[in-house]
């Protein structure tokens, strides 16, 4: 394989793994949200069932 095909499939290979990266912050910061999401409703439930028990 010649020097510069070398070297194209490097920068082309460089680019798929920032590629990658990217969708991976994505995914993370999805991660992250929906983790809140889920801490708000356990806070919420919890709330509802203590004004269950205490009415």
């Amino acid at each position: 394989m010649r020097k510069s095909t070398k070297k194209n499939k490097i920068n082309k290979m460089r680019n798929e793994n920032e590629e990658y990266q990217k969708e991976i912050n994505d995914l993370c910061l999805k991660v992250r949200n929906l983790r809140y999401l889920i801490s708000e409703n356990n806070r919420k439930i919890e709330q509802y069932e203590n004004e269950i028990l205490f009415d």
